[in-house]
């Protein structure tokens, strides 16, 4: 039966040449009313689908979306990895509607861009707003921990043996520079990477001014290019000992 009444607002219904049909839904504010009145819980519907697979009658499902920056409208397959990621996260939030709900997320930003990075917490608390459910999130994204109170992070560390340990920290990481976190608790040494650290530091250890020069036309705001102009200056200043 409610099959049938599935069918019944599907717009538009195409028979396919093997006999099967195509159903097509606009979700749109009467069919999300007409859902709701059918299940009363999102979850309740998608255990459906799953019923509805298990017997042979659902083949597929797809996901027809409309993108900001794009005028067609494409599959839910065809978005990148990051895209289909973020979305199924979000989804998987708000099909599990039930008030204290406890969700285990292992590493959800993975192919996230910083964008995304910087939006997850923000977005998992807009999520669940007013529902008293509990976040597991584990991570290795100081853009991540930055959203995060010191009190609510409990870092991990291997030991010489491969064993996970727990490490005492007490360095305020809420609204903190991600650098900082990276130094200060995640024990990177540096925040940029170790090839362009590798390069400059051997350049200032040769100390030729017109190579130092040639450098810092690339090198950006920071630690390097700071040193490279102490450096330059300090050559500059210097004496001529070849006089």
């Amino acid at each position: 039966d409610r099959v049938r009444e599935l069918a019944a607002f599907a717009n538009p219904r195409l028979r396919n040449p093997d006999g099967n049909y195509h159903l097509l839904f606009e979700m749109n504010p009467d069919t999300r009313e007409h859902l709701a009145k059918m299940f009363a819980a999102r979850n309740l519907f998608y255990n459906f689908l799953v019923e509805l697979k298990d017997w042979g009658a659902l083949t597929q499902v797809d996901l027809v979306l409309r993108k900001s920056d794009l005028s067609d409208e494409i599959l839910d397959r065809h978005l990148s990895d990051g895209e289909y990621a973020l979305l199924s996260r979000i989804a998987l939030l708000l099909l599990l509607g039930q008030p204290e709900s406890l969700f285990l997320l292992d590493e959800p930003e993975t192919h996230f861009n910083d964008v995304w990075k910087r939006e997850l917490v923000d977005t998992l608390a807009t999520v669940l707003d007013k529902r008293a459910s509990t976040v597991l999130l584990t991570t290795h994204s100081s853009i991540t921990m930055s959203d995060v109170p010191t009190s609510q992070v409990v870092l991990l560390n291997k030991d010489e043996s491969g064993l996970a340990q727990v490490v005492d920290f007490r360095a305020p990481m809420f609204g903190a520079d991600p650098s900082d976190i990276m130094i200060n608790v995640l024990g990177t040494g540096r925040a940029g990477g170790v090839y362009s650290a590798r390069i400059l530091r051997e350049a200032l250890e040769r100390s030729d001014p017109k190579e130092l020069a040639e450098l810092l036309e690339i090198v950006g705001p920071g630690y390097w290019r700071f040193r490279i102009r102490d450096r330059l200056e300090s050559l500059n200043a210097a004496p001529d000992q070849s006089a």
